[in-house]
């Protein structure tokens, strides 16, 4: 993940039995890592479009989810690239996509709070038809 080291970052690491989110502050004078439970860290998902779903439609509303109250702005990454705001709405966040290419694509979801801290979801590949 390409990011400036201004912040505190969590990322959600599957690989251990359970789940475990690692932190790294840069404002300490060198970095540090450190394990903290998943319930420290808010969660966000991608939960449309769906893993490995076929998008045929000229424009698609993304949904990402996170738990109320975790965050203060949802972001989202298309294929790596520039981070774009979503909107908040019935207690989701939603981003509006259209112009896309046909292809394979990855996207990926942001949260960040107001204490500095974000979470990014696991990447969610799908393709346009």
């Amino acid at each position: 993940m390409r990011e400036t080291k201004t912040r505190k970052q969590w990322t959600i690491s599957k690989h251990q039995k359970g789940m475990s989110a690692a932190v790294h502050n840069s404002h300490a004078s060198h970095e540090k890592y450190q394990e903290h439970a998943v319930q420290s860290c808010p969660a966000v998902r991608v939960e449309y479009p769906r893993q490995d779903e076929v998008i045929a439609q000229p424009h698609y509303t993304l949904r990402i989810s996170v738990a109320p109250g975790q965050a203060d702005a949802v972001e989202v990454s298309i294929d790596q690239g520039a981070w774009l705001p979503c909107r908040e709405g019935l207690g989701l966040w939603w981003y509006d996509w259209s112009g896309y290419s046909r292809g394979a694509h990855e996207l990926t979801a942001r949260t960040h709070t107001a204490d500095g801290v974000y979470a990014s979801s696991t990447p969610c590949r799908f393709r346009v038809e």
